[in-house]
């Protein structure tokens, strides 16, 4: 199928800057609620293990995600979590301008 550039939706997206948008409520109420399973499903698989490197691997994780939460519930911007890395066919890099984009891997 074709890409079509000029291609008009029907309706505008939603934003969640939109106070009147799903999905400025689901922001607002929902992902705080899935970031908290999140961390507390990472701690439990990880507080168990006695390899070091999967504790620390844990830990790493909770923090980035702890960090996101505490992004998402006072409206800043949103730092990425986790690189793409090379298993998923890409990673972050600088485009120069200090924003981070993602590179696709190169077959």
């Amino acid at each position: 199928m074709p890409c079509t550039p000029n291609l008009q939706l029907p309706t505008a997206p939603y934003r969640t800057s939109d106070q009147t948008s799903f999905a400025y409520v689901s922001a607002r109420d929902r992902w705080p609620v899935i970031l908290t399973q999140a961390i507390d499903d990472v701690f439990r698989t990880t507080r168990d293990h006695t390899d070091p490197e999967k504790i620390a691997e844990g830990k790493r994780i909770v923090e980035k995600l702890a960090k996101l939460k505490y992004e998402v519930q006072h409206d800043r911007v949103l730092s990425y979590v986790f690189d793409a890395g090379p298993w998923m066919g890409g990673g972050r890099t600088d485009d120069g301008t200090g924003r981070l984009r993602m590179m696709a891997r190169r077959m």
